[in-house]
């Protein structure tokens, strides 16, 4: 059976579906709230996630930590998505990160480069910072287009993070869903986004950085959502948490 995402009873590991508020163009989608789902996927005809080692199982969250423990969402990168990830770092420095493609290869251009694409949060502010990668030069080279949402240090290290980038709109943007904040750059002139392997939760493709973390849901869309949908989405994930006693 299906369930509504902001309904506060605990349907969530027995539901063979969700009903969400959007779901034009979902590929994945899961609540991390259920030891024996974590590679579930409630996007209809959808492949499941690979769970990648043990993560630890936690109330309505996982730990996962970089290369170690996390998830697979074997969702392939393109050039316009959404992603919207809640997750909370445990480490005492650093950053945790919530999806990554950072050390895969490009397979739009060039040869052996690879993606340097993820979106993170800091451990001491919990802001959240987005990454991506492009080239001006048919692949030549690579370039990085890197910001994050850096207007003080916030006390509540849970968030709700949304990542949004499309090609054809020349646009990115990360939002702190949780303290209402955003931070956008457009795509530099000439800039071609790349195309590189399969979405990971909780870690990147390299042990370019430790990361550790509880990550509570993920969803992926394969399209850039307008604000509006995404406060849609995110009316509906704080409804269901806050069925579970938890703020996001």
């Amino acid at each position: 059976m299906g369930m509504l995402l902001n309904q506060n009873i605990s349907l969530a590991n027995i539901a063979t579906g969700v009903i969400l508020p959007v779901s034009d163009g979902l590929q994945y989608f899961n609540l991390f709230n259920d030891g024996s789902q974590l590679g579930r996927n409630f996007a209809s005809g959808k492949p499941a996630a690979t769970v990648v080692g043990s993560p630890a199982v936690n109330t309505e969250n996982i730990t996962v930590t970089n290369l170690g423990n996390y998830i697979n969402t074997n969702v392939a990168q393109g050039q316009e998505m959404t992603i919207i990830t809640i997750g909370k770092p445990t480490a005492a420095s650093g950053n945790f990160v919530h999806w990554s493609n950072y050390g895969s290869a490009i397979t739009n251009g060039g040869s052996g480069l690879t993606s340097t694409d993820f979106s993170r949060a800091s451990v001491s502010t919990g802001n959240p910072s987005i990454s991506l990668s492009y080239s001006d030069d048919s692949f030549a080279t690579r370039k990085t287009l890197t910001y994050g949402v850096s207007s003080g240090a916030d006390t509540v290290k849970l968030r709700a993070i949304a990542s949004v980038f499309s090609q054809s709109g020349m646009t990115s943007r990360i939002r702190d869903l949780t303290n209402a904040k955003v931070a956008s750059n457009a795509i530099p002139a000439g800039g071609v986004l790349s195309v590189a392997g399969t979405i990971l939760l909780g870690s990147h493709y390299t042990n370019v950085e430790g990361s550790t973390g509880n990550l509570y849901a993920g969803m992926i869309f394969n399209r850039a959502l307008s604000d509006s949908e995404i406060d849609t989405l995110y009316t509906s994930l704080k409804s269901y948490y806050s069925g579970k006693g938890i703020s996001v």
